[in-house]
């Protein structure tokens, strides 16, 4: 989890950096590919954060041969990942320095096979204020037509450091 990265807490840094790129198409790729240094599982993803803020995040990611599986669409897991990268940065963007967080529940619906460019918007309602939580959030997936590829819902412990 980006929460735990080599001992350091780095919500303020994302918080920071995305202040400081977000503001260009360029600054939003290189914010993507710094948080793909924080957690280098998720870059062979490749995807892009373009929108972040409290309680709310979306991304893209694109059709690549390398997260499609034997049948021609993009992989269930590669969604997985996905929906996870994005959701999380909702949620930290939703924490207070000096809290971390560890995903407790996962639950993945999958409505149709995806293709092309996916986008994915995830949402969660902040009931927490530097005390121990446990709250959800919910990321949908769709396909380059708008259909709602794929919908999960994070639960995750948040509490203090």
């Amino acid at each position: 989890q980006m929460a735990t990265v080599k001992n350091i807490d780095p919500l303020p840094l994302v918080r920071r950096k995305w202040a400081e790129l977000s503001s260009t198409e360029a600054g939003r790729e290189e914010f993507s590919r710094l948080v793909g240094k924080l957690a280098p599982y998720k870059a062979p993803l490749c995807a892009t954060i373009t929108e972040l803020g409290r309680g709310y995040a979306e991304g893209t990611m694109p059709d690549r041969p390398e997260v499609r599986n034997h049948i021609g669409s993009i992989d269930a897991i590669a969604l997985a990942n996905f929906a996870e990268l994005v959701g999380n940065l909702a949620l930290v963007f939703s924490m207070q320095d000096g809290m971390r967080f560890i995903i407790r529940e996962t639950i993945a619906e999958y409505h149709k096979k995806a293709r092309g460019m996916i986008t994915a918007h995830a949402s969660l309602t902040i009931p927490f204020d530097g005390e121990e939580a446990l709250p959800t959030v919910n990321v949908c997936l769709y396909d380059n037509a708008n259909k709602l590829v794929a919908e999960m819902n994070f639960t995750s412990k948040v509490g203090p450091n």
